[in-house]
């Protein structure tokens, strides 16, 4: 692990360069917990997060999460699993779950990855949050950005702009220079109002907290907590807009959507859209307020990609020849979305490249499925469902989809869009059966009214199912998906293709897009 100079000596250093060396130092510690089970060994409540503050395994979370005397199960980013057990808790409002201040202790001897507790923070102090959001299902943290906007608020809360989420609860935030300065609380629909216990509550009731006790009215404070601690590193942000273009915007369906001008030339003007925003006809508006009709050329359904033309050079800027040669995203790397009417919005790479599965977009069959060797046993069905429908009964063992061969039939199934007949092979007792069923459209979750599901412009309805995305912080709005994205150097990094959830826009890499287009006869 690369050692931190003092603060002094670093300051002046790139904010992404601070965000890496605070990743190496601290990153380890962030932790994804839920309530275990230890005899039935199952899951018995929803995932939060927390982090490690000692090498003897203390770790700082939320008092809404944990509670003294439970059992949990934690999973450190490099898959290591562990059992700790709720400590000391202080909620002096059940109702309000104030100060929601609570540890827990990891049962197995350490020594663990650790973080170390730092200050109170100040007002504008840059800083970044890890932790684990419910919505995006990942085996890792995902990395977010901000500025403390209130060091202290009307219940005592640090503000920041790290955007958080439910399963973010508990979660640290870090000053620049990897210590812990907050622990993640709760949010409001507005995307900069995130709100986190300040690390110093944990310092000031840690002989309280260190016994497995509930507090209902705040504990003795230690004496001698406040100790001095060095002040962080000032880390160079970097500019709140770059010289970047290449973002148009598309109306199509009564509604207007971003775009990304590929090229113009002799050939014509070519832009890229959402495919499952934008219908058959499609328009741009241009910066004159001139609308002009687009031709569809060609479609990509897995990345939810359209090529349109204009059929003759408008002269817009592109950005194929900005493209930065298939490098990966650089965690902690800034990057600037443009978007349509000049405007830009600006954000961190908040994980490495994967690949998203079609868990909300594929085809909807309308049965509980058990996984068993590479085929499926059906455990129960929805009467409505399209499965049903078809004649498919409970314990019917689902073996092959179009007849070919399968390496795991769920995966398999989930290839298939929303509306596509396919035909299933079965085992129903001794018979070997065939049947087609046409696939549905899956209902979204009706609305909650929790903050995080408030947020202005809500989740793309496509919003998974694509190959080699990253996610990043970008506030980018379900209208405004489809625009460009650049790193802080101007290269053209990828398009942001949707709006997965408060926490996270899903960027398709630039590469994927470059493979697309190259596969096509311009």
């Amino acid at each position: 692990m690369t050692a931190c100079l003092p603060a002094s000596a670093q300051d002046g250093i790139s904010a992404t360069m601070a965000v890496q060396q605070a990743i190496r130092k601290s990153g380890r510690a962030v932790v994804k917990v839920f309530a275990f089970d230890t005899v039935k060994q199952v899951q018995t409540g929803g995932p939060f997060s927390a982090v490690v503050v000692s090498a003897d395994g203390w770790l700082l979370t939320a008092a809404h999460a944990s509670r003294p005397g439970h059992t949990y199960l934690v999973t450190f980013p490099g898959g290591k699993t562990a059992l700790a057990v709720g400590m000391g808790r202080i909620d002096t409002d059940e109702k309000e779950t104030l100060p929601d201040i609570a540890t827990m202790k990891l049962l197995a001897a350490g020594p663990w990855p650790f973080a170390e507790m730092g200050a109170a923070a100040k007002k504008g102090d840059a800083c970044m949050m890890l932790a684990y959001p419910e919505s995006t299902g990942l085996p890792f943290p995902t990395l977010r950005f901000g500025l403390v906007t209130d060091p202290a608020d009307g219940h005592g809360f640090l503000v920041s702009g790290c955007t958080m989420e439910v399963g973010d609860s508990g979660g640290p935030v870090f000053d620049m220079d990897g210590r812990v300065i907050g622990v993640n609380s709760r949010c409001q629909a507005a995307e900069a109002l995130n709100h986190h216990v300040p690390v110093t509550e944990f310092r000031k009731y840690w002989s309280s907290l260190t016994r497995q006790a509930n507090y209902h009215q705040c504990p003795q404070p230690d004496s001698g907590w406040d100790v001095p601690v060095p002040p962080a590193i000032v880390p160079v942000l970097p500019p709140r807009t770059l010289a970047i273009q290449g973002a148009v915007g598309l109306i199509s369906k009564g509604k207007t959507t971003g775009g990304t001008v590929w090229r113009s030339g002799k050939r014509g003007t070519f832009i890229i859209g959402k495919l499952s925003e934008l219908g058959d006809t499609v328009w741009l508006k241009t910066a004159g307020g001139k609308e002009i009709r687009l031709k569809v050329v060609a479609r990509d359904p897995g990345n939810d990609l359209v090529l349109l033309s204009a059929g003759k050079d408008l002269r817009l800027p592109g950005v194929e020849n900005l493209a930065r040669n298939g490098e990966e995203p650089v965690l902690g790397g800034f990057l600037f979305a443009a978007l349509p009417g000049g405007k830009q919005k600006r954000g961190i790479t908040g994980t490495g490249t994967f690949d998203m599965p079609p868990r909300l977009s594929s085809g909807y069959f309308g049965a509980k499925l058990v996984e068993k060797n590479t085929g499926a046993a059906i455990a129960f069905l929805d009467p409505q469902g399209p499965a049903s429908r078809s004649g498919f009964l409970p314990d019917d063992q689902l073996l092959r989809i179009n007849d070919l061969p399968s390496s795991g039939f769920v995966n398999d199934l989930q290839r298939y869009q929303p509306h596509q007949t396919i035909t299933i092979t079965f085992q129903r007792g001794d018979s070997l059966l065939c049947k087609p069923v046409t696939l549905a459209q899956r209902l979204e979750a009706p609305p909650n009214n929790h903050p995080a599901e408030m947020y202005e412009g809500g989740k793309s309805g496509r919003r998974d199912g694509f190959t080699k995305v990253w996610f990043s912080d970008l506030h980018i709005s379900s209208a405004e998906c489809g625009s460009p994205v650049f790193d802080d150097q101007a290269r053209f990094c990828g398009i942001a293709i949707a709006r997965y959830s408060r926490t996270a826009t899903v960027v398709l890499h630039a590469a994927e897009i470059v493979r697309w287009m190259g596969s096509l006869s311009l």
